[in-house]
């Protein structure tokens, strides 16, 4: 779960949250607490200006690029400016904040945590500092905190959309899914042109199996922000879940239009080919979605499918050890790789591989059944009963297992 909070706090550190913590400086007339302003030095001021300005652009910027250090480049330009606010104005609670946000895109929480505390000192009032410390705090794995800290910045700003979003995000992310998605309708309803909060209702509804649902919010999202690759891919996706496959390609391909180096785009769109059988041109946009993220697993595990469809089975095996090595814990490869020993008549090579996903997924009905067959086929018989009536077990609907157990019973038993 930790894990999932730190993601999400990344992702919801988006320029969509930076300017909504200077929407009060840019589209409305500052007020005399404004956090922006409470600095008398024109040079600190400048300063928090310049870092917003970067924090804000900089996934949109480095989204064109190929340079992999280049939302790094841009966060450790916000900290120099932050720092440069703070020498000539250690106590701009505004410039506190700023660094707190970027340490957090940085996944310093700790630092970052200390920060938005500063500002909150500085300016107990200051409700987005306590937005972004409950972001930091969720990214830390600290969801009851978190939550602590939305609560307060909604009793200081009752009616803010982000906010809502933000707390239905940890909410989510913490097993409270009813609430969650309450807070992300709220945030909605308050702000019907927020894309973030279309985009996660999606993720959620996608996540629940439901497809139409799902689309229909990155649809919102897709009309909000023209060329918006993130929802396309998204739509692809929600098409691909429910068997659309013409309409998620072309989902894909306006992905990659987009953004020449989205490799999930590319990942996303070489499976569907894959699935419509066009497994040539799939198998090259597999490939190069490998060449611009060569830790991609997913696009190794479609990439062996494709391969093994298209009778390559030693560059699928290849595919799919490559990523076992890049998640140990899946136990996908495992059992594919099985599939395929099997299938060469490397009886002894597919028993270790089912055996090593079964030590990942002892409960896998499906790898019990194939170990016992495997076993049988091999004259350990005992042992090989055990795994199929343990597979009849776990799948008593399976009248498969049940009658490989069965037949097997009555071979041992004359």
């Amino acid at each position: 779960m930790f894990a999932k909070l730190r993601t999400f706090a990344a992702i919801l550190l988006s320029a969509a949250l930076a300017l909504a913590q200077t929407k009060s400086a840019t589209t409305t007339k500052p007020t005399a607490t404004d956090p922006n302003l409470l600095s008398k030095n024109p040079a600190a001021r400048l300063h928090v200006s310049k870092g917003r300005a970067i924090y804000s652009a900089r996934r949109q910027k480095c989204n064109w690029k190929s340079d992999p250090d280049c939302e790094a480049d841009q966060l450790a330009l916000v900290v120099d400016e932050a720092n440069a606010a703070l020498v000539v104005d250690q106590d701009y609670a505004a410039a506190h904040n700023l660094l707190g946000l970027a340490f957090t895109d940085q996944q310093k929480y700790d630092q970052a945590i200390e920060e938005f505390n500063q500002a909150i000192s500085l300016l107990p009032n200051y409700y987005q500092a306590h937005q972004n410390l409950g972001l930091a705090l969720a990214g830390k794995g600290n969801a009851d905190a978190a939550v602590e800290e939305f609560y307060e910045a909604l009793r200081l700003k009752p009616n803010s959309a982000e906010i809502h979003r933000d707390l239905g995000g940890v909410l989510l992310q913490s097993g409270h899914a009813d609430e969650g998605m309450a807070e992300l309708h709220e945030a909605i309803r308050l702000n019907p042109g927020d894309v973030d909060s279309h985009m996660m209702l999606g993720n959620v509804l996608f996540e629940r199996g439901d497809y139409q649902g799902a689309a229909k919010e990155y649809g919102k999202a897709a009309l909000l922000k023209p060329g918006f690759a993130e929802a396309h891919y998204n739509l692809g996706r929600t098409r691909h879940g429910s068997g659309n496959l013409d309409g998620a390609a072309a989902e894909y391909r306006e992905a990659v239009r987009l953004r020449p180096n989205y490799a999930e785009a590319y990942n996303g769109l070489g499976g569907v080919l894959v699935d419509k059988g066009e497994l040539d041109a799939g198998i090259n946009y597999l490939h190069e979605a490998l060449r611009l993220n060569p830790d991609l697993i997913q696009a190794h595990n479609n990439l062996g499918l494709a391969l093994t469809q298209k009778g390559d089975l030693d560059g699928a095996i290849e595919e799919y050890r490559t990523s076992a090595t890049l998640d140990p814990q899946s136990v996908l490869p495992h059992y594919r790789i099985g599939l395929i020993l099997d299938s060469k008549g490397d009886l002894d090579g597919a028993i270790e591989e089912y055996k090593k996903a079964l030590e990942l997924d002892p409960g896998g009905a499906e790898g019990h059944f194939r170990l016992g067959r495997d076993l049988r086929d091999q004259g350990d018989l005992e042992t090989a009963l055990e795994e199929l009536q343990l597979a009849a077990r776990l799948n008593p609907t399976n009248g498969t297992y049940a009658k490989a157990a069965s037949d097997l019973q009555q071979q041992l038993n004359h």
